[in-house]
This record gives structure tokens, C-alpha cells and sequence, in this order.
């Protein structure tokens, strides 16, 4: 998943983020997303064959990084399709741009084309079980699977997904891109030496903070309206044309000038008095029932999936990854990386 503008927009608001040396914890680390970033930070060739012994390679250079800043990872991968299929269009749209940038490639045309080799996935399994870093896969998407799992073990989020930008994280959100590389190290007591990576880590309740009325309620309507893979925004130009005339600063420092959608749609958000008064203006835009069938659905959905209940403490990957995983054999089927599959 994403939130079309997130990412930017939380670059020009740095005063959301703050800067920390990453040492002596563990961390959930979103397992898509982290493979995607070794493979793309290292500029590894991707267009005859995929180089899968460099990457390899650069997989375990990585993790010794990890190591030696005494930093324990649990890997969480997505698995299929959610049952609802509320995401087809979506993973469609995306297979689609994926095999015209490999055509493009097979042209000899470069450009900004970019496609994961096909067994760099199965490579960064492989690589994982070899050096025994633990990992799980879920049966259908892991984003609030990753979310509840760093919360019970109160340590951050790594990912460059902006969905975590959204999620309640107690303890933070670091993305992938902002960590520094290599590790530095600084002198302690006893004339000891404690290697660390600079990184910055983000808590929603700085975001929150810009709306006291409505908490932590505003961020489900949030990533709605930017754009999420459960809706396609040309659905809300209706709306979007209703808020264009909110003028003003909102309380966040910067917006880009290129940004105008969400910059309205932060105007707007801090124009409710609650959060219920948001959600009749949003569905009244609909053009016909089909779209407002939509809406709803994708309201649903968003909230369902950015927000926590009594029912998501049924299923936890907390046992799996700190517990002996025999008892909950029968309940799941995950693999993990310090098993001899």
C-alpha cells in the first residue's frame, strides 16, 4: 500500500520527525519493502538477470550492520490478495506498469524504468534462513500485522511504506530512507565504544497534536482522501472541487507549492468539529449510487484497517516470534528464517 503525497509532504514537515541513534533494540521491519531498498540502494543490475550473488551479498553486508549495532530484526512479508478483494484494481494497475517497463527495458530504453528481478524475493528468503534472521509471511497483506507486532514489543517500524505514517505506532515509524549508512560510534562510559545508525523515526501523535478535536480519528479520513489502494481518487474530484475554496495556512510548516491537493485537504480536516461531521460532506459528493457504494466501502475498509479493536488481539505474531511457534502450527502458515525448511 501507499498514500499518494504522504511521503513528500512529511519530508517539508521535518518538524515531525526527529533525528535518534538507532542501537540496542529490536525493530519490526516491513519485509516488502526492505528487500525493494537493499536491492535499489545498492544499484544492482537489474536488467540482465537480476546479479542475485551481489545482492545476496549486499543482504548480509546490511545485517551485520544490524549486528554489530546490537539491533535484533523481525521480518514481516505480505502474503496474497486480501479475501475481499478490495485491492484488484489496484495490484492490476501495478502488474501492468511493471511488464511495460520490462518491455521497455527489453527495447534497450532505460529511462526512470525500474523491475524487480524475478527471484529477488526467493533470493532474500534464502539469504534470510542462511544467516538466521527471523522472518514471517502472512496469508494476505502484513501492514497491520507489523504495526500490532511492534507495539506489543514497544520497538519501531523500518519501511518506506507511508501507511505507517497512518497507523497508531506507540513506539515510532522510521522509514527505510532515512537511515544513514554506515554506522558511526561514539565514546561511553568506561571508555567503551557504542556503535549506533542515525536515523529519524516519526510518532503519530505529533500529527495528531495538529488536531485536537478530532485525535487520532482524522488519520483513516486522511489516507482516504490522499489516495490509498482501496479507491481510485478520480472518485473524489467532486469533492476535491467543493474544498478548493479553503484558503489559508494550515498549522503544518511547509506544503509543496505542487502539493495543492493536500494541502486543501489539510484546510479542510482542521475546518471539522468532529470527525463524524466529515464523513456525510465526503459521501454527499457521490455522482450516482455506484460511486457512493464505493465510498463507503472504501471508508469501511480504510478505517477497518488503520485503527485496532478488541477482535485483532485474536491473532498475533507476537507468539511466532517469541515463543516457541509449535503451539500455533495449526493456525498459520508462516516460515521462519532459524528453521531448517
Amino acid at each position: 500500500m501507499g498514500i499518494k503525497g504522504l511521503t513528500t509532504f512529511m519530508n517539508s514537515n521535518p518538524q515531525l520527525m526527529e533525528e535518534i541513534r538507532l542501537h540496542d533494540t529490536e525493530v519490526v521491519i516491513d519485509g516488502n519493502s526492505l528487500y525493494h531498498f537493499i536491492f535499489y540502494y545498492n544499484q544492482l543490475d537489474f536488467i540482465h538477470g537480476g546479479d542475485y550473488d551481489q545482492f545476496a551479498d549486499k543482504i548480509i553486508k546490511f545485517f551485520k550492520l544490524f549486528h554489530c549495532c546490537n539491533i535484533q530484526p523481525y521480518i514481516v512479508f505480505d502474503g496474497g490478495n486480501d479475501a475481499n478483494d478490495m485491492k484488484f484494481q489496484t495490484n492490476r494497475k501495478r502488474m501492468k506498469e511493471r511488464l511495460e517497463m520490462a518491455m521497455q527495458l527489453a527495447k534497450g530504453y532505460k529511462g526512470n524504468c525500474k523491475v524487480m528481478p524475478i527471484m529477488a524475493f526467493d533470493t532474500f528468503k534464502a539469504v534470510l534462513k542462511e544467516i538466521k534472521i527471523p522472518f514471517a509471511v502472512c496469508d494476505f497483506e502484513a501492514d497491520k500485522e507489523i504495526a500490532k507486532l511492534a507495539n506489543r514489543l514497544n520497538c519501531p517500524v523500518l519501511s518506506n511504506d507511508s501507511d505507517f505514517y497512518i497507523f497508531p505506532l506507540t513506539p515510532g515509524f522510521i522509514p527505510l530512507d532515512s537511515v544513514c549508512f554506515p554506522e558511526e560510534e561514539t565514546r561511553i562510559v568506561n571508555d567503551g565504544l557504542e556503535k549506533f545508525l542515525t536515523a529519524r523515526i516519526y510518532h503519530v501523535n505529533k500529527f495528531v497534536d495538529f488536531f485536537p478535536l478530532l485525535g487520532r480519528n482524522v488519520l483513516p479520513l486522511l489516507a482516504l482522501l490522499l489516495g490509498n489502494d482501496y479507491v481510485d481518487i478520480q472518485i473524489f474530484k467532486p469533492f476535491y472541487s467543493s474544498i478548493w475554496r479553503y484558503e489559508g495556512d494550515t498549522q503544518f510548516r511547509s506544503i509543496p507549492i505542487t502539493d495543492k491537493r493536500t494541502h486543501k485537504v489539510l484546510l479542510w480536516l482542521e475546518s471539522l468539529k468532529t470527525y463524524e461531521n466529515g464523513i456525510s460532506p465526503i459521501k454527499s459528493k457521490a455522482l450516482t449510487p455506484q460511486q457512493l457504494e464505493t465510498i463507503s466501502s472504501a471508508l469501511d475498509r480504510t478505517i477497518e484497517v488503520f485503527t485496532f479493536n478488541a477482535t485483532d488481539s485474536e491473532f498475533s505474531l507476537f507468539p511466532y516470534f517469541k515463543q516457541d511457534s509449535s503451539a500455533i502450527a495449526k493456525q498459520i502458515r508462516w516460515q521462519k528464517g532459524s528453521m531448517n525448511l
